[in-house]
């Protein structure tokens, strides 16, 4: 495998505008709350950041990445995950998609150690790219 063997781009946004609009009301929800509680206009920006930061790989387009060197998901400059091959020791299907994780065992720790891969229409070259490398692990031939 030379280059990038497989990148995509997803929107979850644009793809569920019913779940947008649930969003929209829970941020709303959210700040009201806040105000409620802390009447400040500038503490306001805090649940801001922390509701965006929460729900980021749903609001803005997400681009994921397989190469030789391993996996990348990618959602604006400041949220980006990078697994190398060598790291992986556990992949899994499920219905939503592939979770990749360094962890062997499943753990609270997934969350952060792994990545969840959404494969939107890539399902079937997504699963050989990653059967094909842990079979690889497993042989003991990837580097």
């Amino acid at each position: 495998m030379d280059g990038p063997v497989l990148t995509w781009t997803i929107h979850l946004a644009k793809e569920m505008p019913a779940k947008l609009c649930l969003v929209i009301i829970g941020y709303g929800a959210a700040m009201l709350a806040w105000w409620y509680f802390l009447p400040v206009p500038a503490a306001l920006l805090l649940p801001l950041v922390a509701l965006t930061s929460a729900m980021s790989e749903f609001l803005f387009p997400v681009t994921y990445t397989i190469d030789d060197v391993g996996i990348s998901q990618k959602c604006l400059p400041f949220f980006n995950r990078h697994i190398a091959w060598t790291d992986v020791r556990r992949a899994s299907a499920g219905r939503d998609g592939f979770f990749v994780s360094t962890l062997r065992l499943p753990s609270r720790l997934d969350q952060f150690r792994g990545i969840r891969i959404n494969p939107r229409g890539n399902d079937a070259a997504v699963r050989a790219v990653i059967t094909k490398r842990m079979e690889l692990m497993r042989e003991g031939l990837a580097t």
